[in-house]
């Protein structure tokens, strides 16, 4: 949404599995904040246009190695991966 008009919407790839200590918290959020790209410190990989949304859970694109070398894994630690 950009000023309250809808604008675009994205197919999810990847979130945490429910039932598991790293669901993905279904829910309503505002974003918190916004970097272009976050470290995970968990992960130990960046996470491309990241949007915070509940503590350390993030909206992000396909995450990365420092070297740049692309995730293979669909693995989530509960953040939600878009294309």
């Amino acid at each position: 949404y950009e000023k309250g008009v809808f604008v675009n919407e994205f197919a999810i790839l990847s979130k945490g599995k429910e039932g598991s200590w790293w669901e993905t918290p279904a829910g309503l959020y505002k974003v918190q904040s916004k970097e272009k790209e976050h470290f995970s410190s968990f992960g130990r990989v960046y996470q491309p246009w990241s949007m915070a949304f509940q503590g350390n859970f993030f909206i992000h694109g396909w995450p990365y190695y420092p070297g740049g070398r692309a995730v293979e894994s669909t693995y989530s630690g509960g953040c939600i991966r878009l294309a």
